[in-house]
């Protein structure tokens, strides 16, 4: 059986607006049973215009799931 594994998965969001962005806040959503874990803040009370917060996530799979691109 294969063993649970974890990958680094980066996200961003930028202002392209005229106006700052207020309450933004960057999610991960994952199929049933994975595990997506924040490592950086995923909001912000203000994001000003070009402005990016870039949150890091750890995406675990969970035990079973074969690689992408494998062959079972």
């Amino acid at each position: 059986m294969l063993e649970a594994r974890s990958t680094a998965v980066r996200t961003a969001l930028t202002d392209q607006g005229r106006a700052a962005l207020r309450n933004a806040h960057v999610t991960v959503t994952a199929p049933d049973g994975w595990v997506v874990t924040p490592k950086d803040a995923t909001s912000a009370l203000r994001l000003r215009t070009g402005r990016a917060p870039a949150p890091n996530w750890t995406l675990t799979v969970p035990t079973g799931i074969p690689p992408a691109g494998s062959v079972a």
